[in-house]
């Protein structure tokens, strides 16, 4: 049973599936979702967006590109936030640490800080989530259309 999900859009999909393995030999194991296309997965229906992306695990993105619009969905967003460095690719991504060993590290700290709450408990309000949780007051009730127990 996954406990994390990461994701990546092209390249980087090869740096997640890195990192899977890596945390699967540390006994962590964790989905693997590729998503190139947003507006691809938001024409998709409901139940499958919600299946692919569950809020029930914490989720990290890894982007070779700008992390503008990763909030929507994940939790955490790596990415390229700057313009101006030229240079080869690997030393680019190594520069920007979009790795494995990034995703590796992400994981095993979130893991460490506490336990995901249910996001299906109905008693559960968003002031209790930011309360117990490290969850910014943006990233609570911000999950598609179909966070119902979150108010």
């Amino acid at each position: 049973n996954a406990v994390f999900t990461l994701v990546g859009t092209g390249s980087e999909v090869g740096v997640c599936l890195q990192a899977n393995d890596e945390l699967a030999a540390k006994g962590i194991v964790t989905r693997v979702v590729a998503l190139p296309c947003w507006a691809c997965f938001e024409a998709q229906p409901l139940d499958y967006r919600t299946r692919v992306l569950s809020r029930q695990l914490p989720s990290v993105s890894l982007e070779a590109g700008a992390t503008l619009g990763w909030a929507k969905y994940v939790d955490e967003a790596f990415g390229i936030d700057s313009f101006g460095l030229s240079a080869p690719g690997e030393f680019v991504l190594e520069y920007f640490n979009i790795t494995a060993a990034t995703l590796i590290a992400h994981v095993e700290s979130v893991l460490a800080v506490s336990p995901r709450p249910k996001w299906d408990d109905p008693t559960i309000t968003a002031a209790a989530l930011i309360q117990r949780t490290k969850l910014r007051p943006r990233d609570v009730g911000c999950w598609h259309d179909d966070l119902r127990s979150v108010t």
